[in-house]
């Protein structure tokens, strides 16, 4: 299961990298509506359980195909939004505080399965 959680992962960040992803509920809701996703991921941890049943529901409705993730910070990390969570959590460690690890990001959509690659040849 680690390996296919890894893999999965590797093609957000190739589609993140690749500037073909819809980061966080209301960007993810409005490409489902559009009909633009290939696959989206969804934190399983979080405290909104009606925003996860909507993604849930959304995705059903448009036969996307929704990959959960345990880990709270897995997506956000993936997608590069901010510093990486564990530098925030070591260096409030450090300084005895508690972390606080914003922005957050419990949902996000690959939009086009991305090649960093094939969009730096299409720029040309």
């Amino acid at each position: 299961e680690k390996d296919e959680l890894e893999e999965e992962l590797f093609k957000l960040r190739k589609a993140t990298i690749a500037g073909s992803v819809s980061k966080g509920i209301k960007e993810t809701l409005k490409s489902l509506e559009s009909n633009r996703c290939k696959q989206v991921y969804l934190c399983s941890e979080g405290d909104d359980e009606s925003y996860k049943k909507c993604i849930k529901e959304f995705c059903d409705l448009y036969n996307v195909p929704l990959v959960e993730i345990q880990e709270r910070y897995l997506i956000r990390d993936t997608v590069m939004m901010g510093t990486p969570s564990e530098m925030i959590i070591l260096k409030a460690r450090e300084k005895g505080k508690t972390p606080k690890i914003m922005p957050n990001c419990h949902v996000a959509a690959i939009l086009e399965y991305g090649d960093v690659n094939a969009k730096l040849e299409q720029e040309k």
